[in-house]
This record gives C-alpha cells, sequence and structure tokens, in this order.
C-alpha cells in the first residue's frame, strides 16, 4: 500500500471499519502509555489505548531490565538523589518536579509489588525495588490495564490526529498493521506516549520508537524542549545491540594493547571512548565489579550477558571491544514541551507522557537508558493518564460528539512528481544522526574495513587522523551538474542574491564552492546544505534557485526539462573522484588485499569496456534510471584500469589543496604518504 493510497483511505470523509469513542485516548502501549491508561481509567475515563505492536511486549522497556530511581522518602537519601544528576545535567532540572517524581515512583512501585511483581529481596527480607524486568513488568501492566476496562488496540498505529474547530485534539486515526482496516478514536483528550527516537540503530528493543508521536503532537502546533540534548549513545559490545550501560561503571576501558585509556568511562568520560574510536578500537573489562557483586549483576540484566555468554566471553576476566550505538531520544532527555504538572501540552487536549515528553525537567541536559527515565515514564503516565481523565469529563458529551478533522500530512500525502525512496531517506538521516564524527563513519566504528567514497569525505577523514590508507581511485571525472529550477536561472550571473542547495561534505559541495569562487559569487550566493533528496524536493518546489546535482539526479533533472547552468567537466579541476580506502588495523591483517583488489578491479573495467551495453543494463536495471541517464552519468573513460591515473592524483591534490584552503581539512598531508605501497 503506497503512502498515498494510505492517506485518501484515511481522509477525514472516508469511512473507518473501527469507529470508537472514549474519554482518553492513549498512543503507545510500554510504561509512560500503560500508566497513563491505569491512572485515566481509575479516575473514571472511558479509555482506549492503540499500540503500533503488541501492548506489554513492544518498546525498549519490555525488552530488557531496567533501574528505576525509587528512593524511599528519607530526606537524606531524596537530597543526596536529586543532587546526585544537577550538574551533569548543567543544573537545568526542576527541584520541584524531581520531587513529584520521586513521590510519585516511590508510591507506584510499591503498587506493582501489590500486583504481584516478583521483586528479589535482599538479606533483611525487604524488597528491593530499584530495578524492574520489562517482561514481567510490562505482562503484569497489560494485565492492569484490562482490569481496568481499557481497550486495547494492538499493531495499530495512530497515523493522524483530529482537532476541533479550535484546534484542541480530539482523537486519532489509524490503520491495524495485520488486517488493514482504518480505526478512528473520537476522544475528549488526547496523551502520547510512544516513546523516543533511536533513528532505527537496532540498540536493544529501539527499533519501534520512531519518532511518530514527535510528528504527530508537531503537525498539531506543539512544541518541543531539550532536543538539543538528544544525541545520546549508549555503550555496547562491537559484535551486539545491547546498550545496558550500567555495569560499564565497573569497567575499564582500554587500548588494544591493554593500556588504560585516559578519561574513558561510561559517566563524564563517554567523548573519550568516542573520540578514541574515531582512530583505534577501544575494549571494556568488568574488572572492578568484586566477586558477591558479580553474580547480582547478572541477576538484575541478564540481557547485558547474552550476547558475551555466546561468544564465549567472560566480561569480569576478558576483555572485550565496544562501540557507541545513538539512542537519540530514548537515552537523551528531549520530547514533546509539558507546560505544567498536569503532564498537559502547549496544545488543548494533547498531553504527554514517558519519553515522548522532555525529561529535562528532572534530568536537564544529561540522562540515561533508565533510572530516572523509568520513573519518569511511570509518574508522568501516572499524571498525564489523571489530569486527561479530569479534562475529557469537564468536556462532557460534547467532547466526544464535536466536529473534528485529521491534522498532519506528512509520510501519508505526496502531491509532487518526486517520488520519495523511503530507504534512501533512511540511510540519508542515518548518515547525519549516526556518526560521532561525521565522516567515513563505518569505517570509524569499526563496523567496515574497507569503504568506496567519494574524494572529499574521504579526504576530510584522512586530515582528522583517521588510520585509513588509500588503495586505487575507482573513477576519475566524476561529473556535478548545476540544476536551476524551470522558468529561473539560466547562467551564474543570474544566481546573484539567490538560494543554491548542496550536500555539505560531498565532491558536489567542493564543486559548488569552487564553481562559486572562479566566478567571483562566493559572497553574493547564499549555499544552504541539504541532502539529496531534500535538495531534489526543494528544487521541485521551486524553494531554491538551483542545486548541484550528482550522477544520475542531474541527467534525469536535465531530460525532465530543468536548465543545466554549468557542469564540473567544464572546468579542469573541479571533477571529482571516487576513491577506496581501507582501515590500517585491517591491511595490517591482510597486507596483500590492495594488490588482489586492483587485480579484481583492472579486470572489471576491462570487462565493461568490452561490454558496455552489459553494463549500462545491469546499473539501469540496479539503480532504476532510464539508460540515457545512466549512460550520460557513467562514461566508460571515467573508469581508470590502474590504481592511480596521473589525471586522477592530479584531481585529488588540488581537491586536498581547496579544502585545506577552504578549512573544511583540518591540516594538511601528503598524498604519498597516504597511498598503500604498490607491489
Amino acid at each position: 500500500m503506497s503512502n498515498y493510497q494510505l492517506y485518501s483511505l484515511l481522509s477525514p470523509t472516508s469511512d473507518f471499519d473501527q469507529n470508537l469513542v472514549c474519554d482518553v485516548l492513549v498512543i503507545g502501549g510500554g510504561p509512560a502509555g500503560t500508566w497513563a491508561a491505569w491512572s485515566a481509567a481509575s479516575n473514571g475515563a472511558k479509555v482506549a489505548l492503540v499500540d503500533k505492536g503488541y501492548c506489554g511486549t513492544s518498546g525498549c522497556a519490555a525488552a530488557s531490565g531496567n533501574g528505576v530511581w525509587y528512593i524511599p522518602p528519607d530526606s537524606q537519601a531524596r537530597e543526596a538523589a536529586m543532587l546526585s544528576r544537577e550538574a551533569l545535567g548543567g543544573f537545568l532540572s526542576n527541584r520541584d518536579w524531581m520531587q513529584q517524581v520521586l513521590n510519585q515512583t516511590y508510591t507506584n512501585v510499591n503498587l506493582l509489588a501489590e500486583w504481584g511483581y516478583p521483586f528479589p529481596v535482599d538479606e533483611e527480607g525487604k524488597p528491593y525495588c530499584r530495578s524492574l524486568q520489562g517482561p514481567e513488568y510490562m505482562a503484569i501492566m497489560r494485565k492492569q490495564i484490562k482490569r481496568a476496562g481499557v481497550k486495547i488496540l494492538d499493531h495499530s498505529p495512530a497515523l493522524q490526529l483530529l482537532v476541533d474547530a479550535e484546534g484542541a485534539v480530539a482523537g486519532a486515526t489509524g490503520v491495524n498493521r495485520q488486517s488493514g482496516e482504518k480505526w478512528v478514536v473520537r476522544a475528549g483528550a488526547v496523551i502520547i506516549a510512544t516513546g523516543g527516537c533511536a533513528f532505527l540503530s537496532k540498540a536493544l528493543g529501539c527499533n519501534v520508537l520512531t519518532g511518530d508521536g514527535y510528528l504527530m503532537a508537531a503537525e498539531a502546533g506543539a512544541e518541543m524542549s531539550g532536543m538539543e540534548f538528544s544525541n545520546a549513545y549508549g555503550i555496547s559490545p562491537a559484535f551486539s545491540f545491547v546498550t545496558k550501560t550500567l555495569f560499564y561503571n565497573w569497567a575499564t576501558f582500554t587500548y588494544e594493547d591493554g593500556t588504560p585509556i585516559p578519561g574513558a568511562a561510561s559517566q563524564k568520560g563517554r567523548s573519550v571512548i568516542a573520540q578514541t574510536l574515531l582512530t583505534q578500537p577501544v575494549y571494556a573489562i568488568l574488572d572492578q565489579a568484586t566477586e558477591d557483586m558479580r553474580s547480582h549483576m547478572r541477576k538484575a540484566q541478564p540481557n547485558f550477558f547474552l550476547p558475551l555468554d555466546r561468544a564465549g566471553i567472560n566480561p569480569f576476566t576478558q576483555r572485550f571491544t565496544v562501540t557507541l550505538r545513538l539512542e537519540g531520544t530514548v537515552r537523551g532527555t528531549g520530547g514533546i514541551r509539558i507546560v505544567d504538572f498536569t503532564c498537559a501540552t502547549s496544545v488543548q487536549g494533547l498531553y504527554a507522557a514517558g519519553d515522548a515528553a522532555t525529561r529535562q525537567l528532572i534530568c536537564g541536559g544529561f540522562t540515561g537508558g533508565g533510572s530516572h527515565n523509568a520513573a519518569w515514564a511511570i509518574s508522568s503516565g501516572y499524571y498525564s493518564g489523571k489530569s486527561a481523565a479530569e479534562y475529557a469529563q469537564k468536556l462532557g458529551e460534547w467532547g466526544r460528539q464535536r466536529s473534528v478533522q485529521a491534522v498532519g500530512e506528512a509520510g501519508l500525502t505526496n502531491n509532487s512528481q518526486h517520488q520519495i525512496n523511503t530507504e534512501e531517506v533512511i540511510k540519508a538521516t542515518q548518515a547525519e544522526v549516526f556518526p560521532y564524527d561525521r565522516n567515513n563513519e563505518a569505517i570509524v566504528a569499526g563496523e567496515v574495513d574497507v569503504g568506496i567514497y567519494g574524494d572529499t569525505p574521504a579526504l576530510v577523514a584522512k586530515a582528522k587522523g583517521i588510520p585509513t590508507r588509500l588503495i586505487s581511485q575507482e573513477q576519475v571525472g566524476m561529473n556535478a551538474w548545476l540544476i536551476g529550477k524551470k522558468n529561473g536561472p539560466r547562467s551564474l550571473a543570474e544566481l546573484k542574491g539567490q538560494k543554491v542547495a548542496t550536500s555539505k561534505g560531498s565532491y558536489l559541495h567542493r564543486y559548488l564552492i569552487g564553481l562559486l569562487q572562479k566566478s567571483g559569487l562566493s559572497d553574493r550566493v547564499t549555499v544552504v546544505h541539504l541532502l539529496p533528496s531534500e535538495a531534489q524536493a526543494a528544487l521541485e518546489r521551486g524553494d531554491v534557485a538551483a542545486i548541484a546535482a550528482a550522477t544520475g539526479t542531474g541527467p534525469l533533472l536535465k531530460s525532465k526539462g530543468y536548465p543545466v547552468i554549468d557542469e564540473a567537466t567544464k572546468h579542469p579541476d573541479l571533477p571529482g573522484t571516487s576513491v577506496t580506502v581501507a582501515t590500517v588495523a585491517f591491511l595490517a591483517k591482510h597486507p596483500d588485499f590492495p594488490q588482489k583488489w586492483n587485480q579484481i578491479k583492472q579486470a572489471s573495467v576491462k570487462n565493461i569496456k568490452v561490454n558496455p551495453e552489459a553494463y549500462y543494463k545491469f546499473h539501469t536495471e540496479v539503480s532504476g534510471y532510464p539508460i540515457d541517464v545512466i549512460k550520460a552519468s557513467f562514461p566508460l573513460e571515467q573508469f581508470p584500469e590502474e590504481p592511480f591515473p596521473t589525471q586522477g592524483l592530479q584531481l585529488l591534490e588540488g581537491t586536498k589543496k581547496f579544502l585545506v584552503s577552504q578549512k573544511l581539512a583540518k591540516s594538511d598531508f601528503k598524498l604519498n604518504d597516504w597511498i598503500v605501497p604498490q607491489q
């Protein structure tokens, strides 16, 4: 089902397969959502809960165990608890909110014990309530909300909020993923409890956390808060996606030779780990955990040990490689802004809870995967449910029967001729947000050993000190097209005072800046940085006067009637090259790799030059571009048989000098020192 078809089915004028009316609609079925639903129902509201997965099993909490910010009502203990992270959070938290959350979390966790949660007991026989196992926790929560009379729609993602004539939120529409049936829920109030956004990083339990609640709230007019504190990374074994970081507080982080890395730590030292990972592997060993602690650690978070056990590694006695995985607003503090203790947003009738809401009020600019976030889910869920119930009950029957319309069409409608490739959008977004250092992120993170890059990002990465060697040049003389909007500028002179888009850090960026510099337009044209798909869409809308377009896109737009203002091949020093680089560590283990690579490359280039039509047909099939576009984008003379042709090295040297002069490359270096010796 296409995005456009889906929107057509869900338009306000269409019929729905399931029509529900309630006081409170909760979107999201994790801890925050289930506490919100239970709280609203306990306060006399008729409640419906929709979850795009199965309520009780989807989301990050259900997939693992978490610590909880559970502190008994002792004034000194509470003071220490509030003080512990104030400095880490930049003193941006609010003491009143912290006290409220500590109180409510204590009450609700004790309620979990009454409901039958199997808390372990200590040596004195007292329950230890500062940790929750996700599967047991969420199974109990699902059972409790069903007992409270909550209507649950599993596998039923919400796609649009409903608003009344005044803009107050009044329900939502969505679809059942399994049956394809459309549903609509009219409600007096709506609670967004959809979790955070981890950008499909595959961190444990996080791939369902895609930020759809943020989008729906923003489309209804809600404000965000703390989003600048949301590029949070979790530590995980390099071979695993388990990002439970608590136990790394007892770890020693080392270089490959076993030497401790100065300043590296799970708390207050994660940036040191990130910086080290840019140039070499990082190892961890939980050697600071005592013998008594080790058995308790295994019971508290068994998922932490599962990938290590499978790999035959004892983390208390053996070192293992680690990496950092983005968890975005799941581990960060940003989210929908709430205006008071009711957890109301800045939009009437809309409430937020859990990771969907900002946690800045209790954490400031720093938090983590559990602890405060877990307490916030419990407490904000409770507050939002109670408040939404009271709000809906004041509206009465009118609140459920008022005229409404759907708001927000992002991802559901496509009024442009430009077709959105979802996978390309995801990859482009991840390329922006995943790297703790932007360029050559896969090599930096140790996820690949060999990569083919455009010359500009490869050179910039080398200038930053990333330990790579240059194996060969794959393409020499790559063209770039400066494409104008229809009925727009057709010459460089006509670009004065206009906006031109390009993709920062690419060979297109280098071409555009070089062209403007040559033409004396550097200070007369505004360069805006957009991803390729965004740039093309902006050109089609007329939002920019021109874009620097890459192979494929340039000739395709030309074939559609967009004017070509300039091409890189008209300037001997501006065409691009693509290069193959490999990590120094990989080449140390495989010294014969460059020779074998270049032998295979030479044979491949000879083959496509003998059989060009077969090559172009294959390229057309895998890329989806018309064959004429492929031929214009990839002339055979771009593919050299030798590893480093003279023209290629001249272009590479020129690009390097340009990047250094523009301060886009941090330092200069000799190409000969980068090139792997030829055997």
